[in-house]
């Protein structure tokens, strides 16, 4: 698979990819620095950073995890994470003392959930996979695992803001 020439050739990579984004880790923030190249306010310029980025999609394309089917008799755990730009996480279970992928899940923040602060964007990460994932997690026993022990602040803030209530409602 050749690197991209012009910006059509681009879009047809990115919509190879895009139909295998639920098995790739972290999709969005693997592929920003290709999608800000689509866009027509950007130069448009190739540089080593959206080099990295091809190699990194292809070469997963070329090596995916094996996703396993879940058991609703097991417990299910959440991995959350934020970056930057993006949310995402993982659906797994443990098989024989091993922890197995049955999910992946990412989003592309927008430009103004980019400018939340991390504890913001690792509580919306968590209510995004969460939600997303509902039908395999209701009525189970399921652990969620983030890497901001920050989030706990949400819980114990005395004032919290109308959005950080909605949030906070969800999880109770």
């Amino acid at each position: 698979m050749q690197p991209p020439r012009n910006r059509k050739d681009l879009q047809r990579f990115l919509g190879l990819p895009g139909c295998y984004r639920r098995f790739i880790p972290q999709y969005p923030a693997l592929v920003y620095p290709l999608t800000e190249l689509v866009k027509t306010t950007t130069g448009g310029r190739w540089g080593t950073e959206e080099i990295k980025a091809f190699d990194d999609v292809r070469a997963l394309l070329k090596c995916s995890p094996v996703l396993r089917l879940p058991f609703f008799s097991l417990t299910f755990f959440v991995t959350t994470d934020a970056s930057d730009v993006a949310v995402g996480g993982v659906l797994s279970q443990v098989f024989d003392g091993v922890e197995h992928p049955l999910a992946f899940l990412s989003c592309k923040l927008s430009d103004v959930e980019k400018r939340w602060s991390t504890h913001e964007k690792e509580l919306f990460g968590s209510r995004f996979c969460l939600e997303k994932w509902r039908v395999n997690l209701l009525g189970t026993v399921f652990t969620v695992y983030t890497d901001n022990s920050a989030c706990v602040w949400f819980f114990t803030e005395p004032s919290p803001s109308p959005k950080l209530l909605l949030w906070l409602d969800f999880f109770n």
